[in-house]
Protein backbone atom coordinates (compact mmCIF):
# COMPACT_ATOMS: atom_id res chain seq x y z
CA UNK A 1 0.00 0.00 0.00
CA UNK A 2 1.74 3.30 -1.11
CA UNK A 3 1.77 6.12 1.26
CA UNK A 4 2.05 10.21 1.56
CA UNK A 5 2.95 12.25 4.41
CA UNK A 6 1.39 16.09 3.57
CA UNK A 7 3.72 18.63 3.12
CA UNK A 8 3.20 22.34 3.16
CA UNK A 9 1.67 23.76 0.34
CA UNK A 10 0.17 20.28 -0.55
CA UNK A 11 -3.27 20.35 -1.97
CA UNK A 12 -5.26 16.51 -2.43
CA UNK A 13 -6.12 17.44 -5.93
CA UNK A 14 -2.60 18.02 -7.25
CA UNK A 15 -1.53 15.03 -5.37
CA UNK A 16 -4.05 13.70 -6.93
CA UNK A 17 -3.12 14.62 -10.42
CA UNK A 18 0.27 13.93 -9.82
CA UNK A 19 -0.48 10.02 -8.60
CA UNK A 20 -2.94 9.18 -11.65
CA UNK A 21 -5.99 8.62 -9.21
CA UNK A 22 -8.63 11.20 -9.37
CA UNK A 23 -9.65 13.67 -5.97
CA UNK A 24 -12.78 11.20 -5.50
CA UNK A 25 -10.58 8.21 -5.86
CA UNK A 26 -8.01 9.69 -2.96
CA UNK A 27 -11.15 10.58 -0.92
CA UNK A 28 -12.15 6.90 -0.82
CA UNK A 29 -8.80 5.64 -0.41
CA UNK A 30 -8.75 7.93 3.09
CA UNK A 31 -12.72 7.82 4.36
CA UNK A 32 -11.54 10.09 7.34
CA UNK A 33 -9.83 12.49 5.08
CA UNK A 34 -11.47 16.39 5.55
CA UNK A 35 -10.63 17.54 2.40
CA UNK A 36 -10.87 21.02 3.69
CA UNK A 37 -8.97 20.79 6.73
CA UNK A 38 -5.80 18.73 6.75
CA UNK A 39 -2.52 19.14 8.43
CA UNK A 40 1.16 18.90 7.30
CA UNK A 41 2.24 15.67 8.44
CA UNK A 42 -0.73 13.77 7.98
CA UNK A 43 -0.26 10.60 6.13
CA UNK A 44 -2.86 9.89 3.27
CA UNK A 45 -3.05 6.52 1.26
CA UNK A 46 -2.36 6.63 -2.59
CA UNK A 47 -2.98 3.05 -3.75
CA UNK A 48 -6.08 0.55 -2.54
CA UNK A 49 -3.53 -2.82 -2.92
CA UNK A 50 -5.43 -4.53 -0.39
CA UNK A 51 -8.49 -2.53 0.50
CA UNK A 52 -12.15 -2.29 -0.80
CA UNK A 53 -12.52 0.96 -2.17
CA UNK A 54 -15.90 1.08 -4.08
CA UNK A 55 -19.09 1.03 -1.99
CA UNK A 56 -21.58 0.38 -4.08
CA UNK A 57 -22.55 -2.89 -6.13
CA UNK A 58 -20.88 -3.00 -9.72
CA UNK A 59 -23.34 -2.32 -12.66
CA UNK A 60 -25.36 -4.53 -14.18
CA UNK A 61 -24.24 -5.55 -17.62
CA UNK A 62 -26.84 -5.56 -20.54
CA UNK A 63 -30.02 -5.12 -21.17
CA UNK A 64 -32.90 -3.60 -18.77
CA UNK A 65 -31.70 -3.81 -15.06
CA UNK A 66 -33.85 -4.36 -12.15
CA UNK A 67 -31.46 -3.74 -9.65
CA UNK A 68 -31.49 -1.74 -6.27
CA UNK A 69 -29.33 -0.75 -3.85
CA UNK A 70 -29.66 0.48 0.37
CA UNK A 71 -27.01 3.27 1.09
CA UNK A 72 -25.25 3.34 3.32
CA UNK A 73 -23.94 5.41 6.26
CA UNK A 74 -21.48 8.05 4.55
CA UNK A 75 -22.06 7.61 0.82
CA UNK A 76 -23.05 10.09 -1.28
CA UNK A 77 -25.15 9.82 -4.43
CA UNK A 78 -22.28 11.33 -6.68
CA UNK A 79 -20.27 8.19 -5.76
CA UNK A 80 -22.77 5.50 -6.03
CA UNK A 81 -23.75 7.31 -9.50
CA UNK A 82 -20.41 7.19 -10.22
CA UNK A 83 -19.61 3.54 -9.58
CA UNK A 84 -23.02 2.43 -11.13
CA UNK A 85 -21.56 4.38 -14.61
CA UNK A 86 -24.55 7.13 -13.95
CA UNK A 87 -24.74 10.75 -13.60
CA UNK A 88 -26.54 12.00 -10.54
CA UNK A 89 -28.89 13.40 -12.95
CA UNK A 90 -29.61 10.12 -14.22
CA UNK A 91 -30.05 8.62 -10.47
CA UNK A 92 -32.71 11.49 -9.43
CA UNK A 93 -34.84 10.32 -12.83
CA UNK A 94 -34.32 7.08 -11.75
CA UNK A 95 -36.16 8.10 -8.10
CA UNK A 96 -38.39 10.81 -8.65
CA UNK A 97 -38.77 10.94 -5.01
CA UNK A 98 -35.21 11.22 -3.81
CA UNK A 99 -34.26 14.54 -2.60
CA UNK A 100 -30.24 14.91 -3.32
CA UNK A 101 -30.14 17.26 -0.94
CA UNK A 102 -32.07 14.88 2.02
CA UNK A 103 -31.61 11.05 2.09
CA UNK A 104 -30.67 8.95 4.55
CA UNK A 105 -28.04 5.61 5.24
CA UNK A 106 -30.61 2.26 4.51
CA UNK A 107 -32.71 3.91 2.24
CA UNK A 108 -33.28 1.86 -0.78
CA UNK A 109 -32.92 3.54 -4.52
CA UNK A 110 -33.64 1.90 -7.96
CA UNK A 111 -30.93 1.47 -10.17
CA UNK A 112 -33.25 -0.12 -13.16
CA UNK A 113 -32.65 1.36 -16.65
CA UNK A 114 -36.03 0.74 -17.09
CA UNK A 115 -37.45 3.42 -15.63
CA UNK A 116 -35.36 5.79 -17.31
CA UNK A 117 -35.70 7.02 -20.35
CA UNK A 118 -32.68 7.92 -22.48
CA UNK A 119 -32.29 11.03 -24.51
CA UNK A 120 -33.46 10.33 -28.29
CA UNK A 121 -30.48 12.94 -29.34
CA UNK A 122 -27.87 11.32 -31.23
CA UNK A 123 -25.48 13.28 -29.84
CA UNK A 124 -25.52 14.45 -25.83
CA UNK A 125 -26.52 17.78 -24.66
CA UNK A 126 -23.93 18.29 -22.49
CA UNK A 127 -20.40 18.17 -24.09
CA UNK A 128 -16.63 17.83 -22.51
CA UNK A 129 -14.35 19.81 -23.79
CA UNK A 130 -10.98 17.96 -25.00
CA UNK A 131 -12.53 15.35 -22.49
CA UNK A 132 -11.47 17.25 -20.00
CA UNK A 133 -13.29 16.96 -16.30
CA UNK A 134 -13.95 19.40 -13.96
CA UNK A 135 -12.87 18.72 -10.66
CA UNK A 136 -14.12 21.92 -8.97
CA UNK A 137 -17.61 20.66 -10.07
CA UNK A 138 -17.11 17.57 -7.89
CA UNK A 139 -15.83 19.77 -5.10
CA UNK A 140 -19.26 21.78 -5.22
CA UNK A 141 -21.62 18.30 -5.54
CA UNK A 142 -19.79 17.12 -2.55
CA UNK A 143 -20.40 20.32 -0.66
CA UNK A 144 -24.34 19.92 -1.75
CA UNK A 145 -24.45 16.56 -0.64
CA UNK A 146 -23.20 17.68 2.63
CA UNK A 147 -26.22 19.99 2.80
CA UNK A 148 -25.02 23.23 3.17
CA UNK A 149 -27.41 26.18 4.35
CA UNK A 150 -27.41 29.23 6.03
CA UNK A 151 -28.80 29.18 9.49
CA UNK A 152 -31.45 31.54 10.54
CA UNK A 153 -30.58 34.21 13.16
CA UNK A 154 -27.39 35.23 15.23
CA UNK A 155 -25.47 32.21 14.50
CA UNK A 156 -23.72 32.37 11.33
CA UNK A 157 -23.03 28.62 9.11
CA UNK A 158 -18.64 28.39 9.60
CA UNK A 159 -18.88 26.32 6.43
CA UNK A 160 -20.08 29.69 4.67
CA UNK A 161 -18.21 32.03 6.21
CA UNK A 162 -15.43 30.04 4.92
CA UNK A 163 -16.54 30.37 1.55
CA UNK A 164 -16.07 34.37 1.91
CA UNK A 165 -12.39 33.99 2.45
CA UNK A 166 -11.59 32.76 -1.18
CA UNK A 167 -12.57 36.37 -2.04
CA UNK A 168 -11.21 39.29 -1.09
CA UNK A 169 -14.36 40.69 0.69
CA UNK A 170 -13.97 38.10 3.37
CA UNK A 171 -17.62 38.14 4.69
CA UNK A 172 -18.06 36.90 8.52
CA UNK A 173 -22.03 36.10 8.11
CA UNK A 174 -24.22 33.79 6.09
CA UNK A 175 -26.52 36.86 5.06
CA UNK A 176 -23.97 38.12 2.58
CA UNK A 177 -24.80 37.33 -0.54
CA UNK A 178 -22.10 34.38 -1.24
CA UNK A 179 -22.71 32.43 -4.85
CA UNK A 180 -19.60 34.19 -6.23
CA UNK A 181 -17.58 33.43 -2.46
CA UNK A 182 -18.75 29.58 -3.28
CA UNK A 183 -17.67 29.37 -7.03
CA UNK A 184 -14.19 31.12 -6.05
CA UNK A 185 -13.88 28.56 -3.11
CA UNK A 186 -14.47 25.63 -5.31
CA UNK A 187 -12.09 26.40 -8.20
CA UNK A 188 -9.72 27.62 -5.60
CA UNK A 189 -9.67 23.93 -3.60
CA UNK A 190 -9.07 22.51 -7.55
CA UNK A 191 -6.01 24.07 -7.79
CA UNK A 192 -7.24 27.37 -9.96
CA UNK A 193 -7.32 31.07 -9.50
CA UNK A 194 -10.80 32.39 -9.70
CA UNK A 195 -11.67 35.65 -9.35
CA UNK A 196 -10.87 36.44 -5.81
CA UNK A 197 -14.40 38.76 -6.16
CA UNK A 198 -17.62 38.81 -3.94
CA UNK A 199 -19.46 39.91 -6.63
CA UNK A 200 -21.00 37.54 -9.32
CA UNK A 201 -20.22 39.70 -12.53
CA UNK A 202 -16.58 39.38 -11.82
CA UNK A 203 -16.78 36.06 -13.78
CA UNK A 204 -18.25 37.77 -17.03
CA UNK A 205 -14.90 37.96 -18.27
CA UNK A 206 -13.06 35.47 -16.32
CA UNK A 207 -11.18 32.20 -18.43
CA UNK A 208 -12.47 31.76 -21.54
CA UNK A 209 -15.71 32.19 -23.63
CA UNK A 210 -17.98 29.10 -24.28
CA UNK A 211 -20.25 28.85 -27.52
CA UNK A 212 -21.95 26.16 -25.95
CA UNK A 213 -22.13 24.83 -22.26
CA UNK A 214 -20.54 21.79 -20.89
CA UNK A 215 -20.61 20.35 -17.44
CA UNK A 216 -18.93 22.04 -14.65
CA UNK A 217 -18.48 25.63 -16.75
CA UNK A 218 -19.49 28.81 -14.87
CA UNK A 219 -22.84 30.16 -15.82
CA UNK A 220 -23.76 33.82 -15.13
CA UNK A 221 -27.58 34.55 -14.98
CA UNK A 222 -29.32 38.07 -14.88
CA UNK A 223 -32.44 37.41 -12.47
CA UNK A 224 -33.68 39.95 -9.99
CA UNK A 225 -29.51 40.86 -9.32
CA UNK A 226 -26.79 39.20 -11.18
CA UNK A 227 -25.83 34.98 -9.71
CA UNK A 228 -23.19 32.69 -10.84
CA UNK A 229 -22.90 29.14 -10.49
CA UNK A 230 -22.11 25.85 -12.23
CA UNK A 231 -23.71 24.26 -15.35
CA UNK A 232 -24.82 20.85 -14.28
CA UNK A 233 -27.38 20.37 -17.20
CA UNK A 234 -30.51 21.39 -18.81
CA UNK A 235 -34.45 20.34 -19.64
CA UNK A 236 -36.13 22.15 -22.55
CA UNK A 237 -35.38 26.07 -22.47
CA UNK A 238 -34.22 25.64 -18.74
CA UNK A 239 -30.40 24.80 -17.47
CA UNK A 240 -30.14 23.55 -14.17
CA UNK A 241 -27.03 25.33 -11.98
CA UNK A 242 -24.95 23.80 -8.92
CA UNK A 243 -24.87 26.50 -6.67
CA UNK A 244 -24.20 28.57 -3.84
CA UNK A 245 -27.08 30.84 -2.24
CA UNK A 246 -29.51 29.15 -3.98
CA UNK A 247 -32.45 29.35 -1.98
CA UNK A 248 -29.95 30.19 1.05
CA UNK A 249 -27.93 26.24 0.74
CA UNK A 250 -25.82 24.94 -1.52
CA UNK A 251 -28.37 23.39 -4.28
CA UNK A 252 -29.68 22.48 -7.92
CA UNK A 253 -31.72 25.05 -9.27
CA UNK A 254 -33.38 25.62 -12.50
CA UNK A 255 -32.86 29.37 -14.17
CA UNK A 256 -34.22 29.89 -17.71
CA UNK A 257 -31.81 30.27 -20.94
CA UNK A 258 -32.87 33.56 -21.44
CA UNK A 259 -31.09 34.53 -18.33
CA UNK A 260 -27.77 33.63 -19.15
CA UNK A 261 -25.20 36.08 -19.47
CA UNK A 262 -21.45 34.19 -20.31
CA UNK A 263 -20.67 30.74 -20.16
CA UNK A 264 -17.14 30.45 -18.74
CA UNK A 265 -14.38 27.78 -18.47
CA UNK A 266 -10.82 27.98 -17.18
CA UNK A 267 -7.58 28.70 -19.29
Amino acid sequence: MATYTLKAGDTLYRLARNHGISLDKLLQLNPGLDPNNYDVGEIITLSASDRTTQSAHPPASGGASTETYTIKAGETLYRIATAHRLSVDQLLKMNPGLDANNYAAGQTINLSSSTYQKPTRTKPKVHRRGGKKAPWFDIAMREMERGVKEISGSVHNRRIVGYHQATTNRATTDEIPWCSSFVNWCVQQAGIKGTQNALANSWLNWGRKLRSPQRGCIVVVKTSSNHVAFYDGEEGNRIRLLGGNQRDQVKISSYSKSSVRAYRWPT
